[in-house]
């Protein structure tokens, strides 16, 4: 097994995030920048394994890729994966200003895509963290969050946001929920059983 792989991705949050979890099985993960399309999807699978797809054209090595998106029921699933649009446009002010006086509840769902040499399709691995919107943006957007939902999401067994955590108590949540909630995790147990 080789125990390189590299990520492709743009968001230092998510590369944090992925070298913290590999490491902890002696894997060294390498952060690769590039521009991937995005295919319209409603479906973070999809989009996760095509970037894969396209990133296998240029990197002739393992790697992976992932997806996220963010799905409020109350507003039939937005902003799903267009998150990076909605949070240009009306920002988690204008989410919040969506959801008054309706049901709060939230999801992240995320997936991780892993492609290698000889590989016909990569493989996806999915999760779902559930949760609530707050009522305010609280909490500091630090680089280890993926994103600034982070100040308005909180899980749903806390009554902070993942921004008003402590790095600490961050990662030590994360290391808690993971091995149901994090595509991550999913991913490196498959990886070091093979």
């Amino acid at each position: 097994m080789d125990s390189k792989i590299n990520f492709v991705t743009g968001n230092k949050g998510k590369f944090l995030s992925a070298k913290r979890h590999l490491q902890r099985f002696g894997i060294e993960v390498y952060q690769i920048r590039m521009d991937l399309p995005e295919p319209r999807s409603e479906d973070v699978s999809v989009i996760a394994r095509e970037k894969a797809r396209h990133a296998s054209g240029a990197i002739n090595s393992q790697l992976i890729t992932n997806d996220a998106g963010f799905y409020i029921p109350a507003l039939n699933g937005f902003p799903g994966p267009y998150v990076n649009h909605t949070l240009k446009t009306i920002g988690i002010e204008g989410i919040l200003k969506l959801v008054e006086g309706l049901d709060r509840e939230c999801e992240f769902r995320e997936s991780v895509a892993y492609w290698e040499p000889g590989m016909e399709d990569p493989i996806n691995f999915d999760a779902v963290v559930k949760g609530k919107l707050s009522d305010s943006p609280r909490g500091e957007t630090y680089e280890w969050l993926w994103s600034p939902l982070g100040k308005i999401f909180v899980p749903w067994d806390n009554y902070l946001t993942l921004a008003e955590l402590s790095r600490e108590d961050y990662e030590s949540m994360s290391e808690e929920k993971s091995e149901e909630n994090s595509s991550l995790v999913k991913f490196v147990s498959w990886y070091v059983k093979r």
